[in-house]
């Protein structure tokens, strides 16, 4: 992995490389397992499953989703390991694991051909499978009537040989979209009427965006969701990942600098493939901070994301544009007014946008909804990277917020003083002395202390005055303190029923923790 000292690595110990954290199954069998130290609870949740069948019926296909970089591919592989590990089940139960790209499977014969050719490679007793097929296509080339020959040929040897499989198949819905409606259906009615095999499947698509009312796939599949590690998952997985060193970095990170480690988790979302990367920088400077961190994993997911607005359409390009400066949701005729298109034109695309999987949309109870990106963390990227130095400043004062909230676990002094002698007033006098103050606004918590203070006591016209007031403005408080505003707004939802649901998902974790921060100051301090 990029930066990773040799010397400093236990002797005996596999480096893990850039490629395995793309690619997991490079990871040697063992190795992967071993390594295994998150998402334990979905893992034992999904073997028990698999484990509990016979499959003397069709069982019910399983769908992972979760975001690219999400841990899909190396649970698959796990869930396969232990399959294969499992004396009661690797007698008659055959895991396949697909390539987590397979461009070549375009049609559902294909795809049967494939899984012929990965049954030669696992188990000899297959051998010449494929061959058949390949003679049945020569004597029937009509692509409807082959792919039922061949899945008979499927059928017929998993039957002689007294064995059923689990297909474990990572990016499904690229691949199932390749698929006429004919395939689908006919894939549909294979699932659901035999028992000789089940899918496990991986998929960065939400399953709203292809499972619709009318689709094959319609509630065919039991959804799972993959979301991102919590604070004590990252933990887990840094401490692990740290353990191959004669002295585990992360440690130290975690009993002087907690917050630095979980600003970056929010930040990223908590995705694991980031924190991977996360962990070579710890082991590269254990004495840096959050925001000098964010501009290296920034660095190692350029080229990346680079790549993606390339491959967009121009005017693609310029509502992703505008979606990334916005940060927060906006409408679709916000989107318009910035990028100077027509609204139907914004609305067509913001839909194709949609359903590549770029474009999240917040629905409110209006006709007027709102649009945010999908991948949180490019958003991140774009106003560090590709937009203007203002916008720069603006993921600054986020990561300083989240540095502080993080690391405090106490209200301040003077706050606590003042909520105990009922002095509200004196706290509004007290807080806007030091309002304007730049310097101060980056590096004392007793500010927003004074937000939950004034949030407590329901002081909420003082506080929206205080953000869009000219002086706020002026300081962009909105942006300086984003937390704090939206739980303003979560308070204030009767005068502003969608300002709320314009929170980037990456700080509603923070927001949540402040509304429950004051509502626990209401509660001890009887307000």
């Amino acid at each position: 992995m990029v930066g990773q000292k040799e010397s400093a690595i236990t002797p005996g110990v596999p480096k893990r490389t850039i490629a395995s954290i793309y690619n997991p199954d490079l990871l040697p069998k063992e190795q992967l397992i071993r390594m295994f130290v998150v998402r334990i609870k979905k893992f034992e949740k999904l073997f028990a499953d698999v484990k509990s069948s016979r499959m003397e019926h069709p069982e019910q296909p399983v769908l992972i989703v979760g975001l690219r970089g999400m841990g899909k591919t190396t649970l698959l592989l796990r869930l396969a390991y232990e399959v294969e590990n499992d004396p009661e089940l690797n007698s008659w139960l055959l895991p396949i694991v697909f390539n987590e790209e397979e461009y070549g499977i375009t049609r559902l014969f294909k795809f049967w051909e494939t899984v012929a050719q990965y049954l030669e490679q696992k188990d000899t007793a297959f051998a010449g499978l494929y061959d058949q097929m390949d003679r049945a296509y020569e004597l029937e080339p009509d692509s409807v009537k082959y792919e039922k020959t061949a899945f008979e040929l499927l059928l017929r040897t998993l039957r002689q040989q007294q064995k059923k499989l689990l297909l474990f198949i990572d990016n499904f819905g690229d691949m199932f979209q390749r698929f006429n409606k004919q395939e689908k259906q006919r894939l549909r009615e294979v699932l659901t009427t035999c028992p000789d095999l089940r899918i496990i499947a991986g998929s960065s698509v939400a399953a709203e965006s292809f499972f619709k009312y009318g689709d094959p796939f319609y509630e065919l599949f039991k959804i799972e969701q993959l979301n991102g590690l919590d604070r004590r998952e990252t933990e887990t997985f840094l401490l692990h990942l740290g353990e191959h060193y004669p002295q585990n970095p992360v440690k130290e990170i975690l009993e002087k600098q907690p917050g630095r480690i979980e600003t970056l988790r929010r930040l990223t979302g908590g995705i694991p493939r980031t924190i991977v990367l996360l962990f070579e920088i710890f082991v590269d400077d254990k004495n840096g901070d959050a925001f000098t961190d964010l501009e290296r994993v920034l660095d190692s997911v350029t080229p990346l994301y680079k790549h993606r607005m390339d491959d967009l359409k121009p005017q693609q390009q310029e509502i992703i544009n505008a979606l990334a400066h916005s940060w927060d949701a906006v409408s679709a005729k916000e989107v318009a007014q910035k990028t100077r298109l027509s609204s139907k034109l914004v609305s067509a695309q913001l839909k194709q946008l949609k359903q590549n999987n770029l474009v999240d949309i917040q629905r409110t109870n209006t006709k007027n909804h709102l649009y945010l990106l999908h991948d949180r963390f490019f958003n991140i990227w774009y106003l560090m990277r590709m937009a203007r130095r203002g916008d720069k400043k603006r993921v600054l004062w986020l990561v300083r917020f989240l540095e502080q909230w993080c690391d405090e676990e106490q209200l301040s002094t003077r706050a606590k003083s003042l909520l105990w002698n009922d002095q509200s007033e004196r706290a509004k006098a007290l807080g806007l002395t030091f309002l304007y103050a730049d310097e101060y606004l980056l590096e004392d918590d007793d500010q927003f202390q004074f937000h939950l203070l004034l949030l407590a006591k329901q002081e909420y016209p003082f506080l929206y005055d205080y953000f869009i007031g000219e002086k706020g403005r002026e300081f962009q408080l909105k942006d300086r303190f984003k937390p704090l505003w939206y739980a303003l707004m979560h308070y204030m939802q009767d005068e502003y029923p969608t300002e709320y649901l314009r929170m980037p998902p990456e700080i509603k974790e923070t927001v949540e923790e402040i509304i429950a921060r004051v509502e626990q100051m209401r509660k001890d301090y009887s307000l």
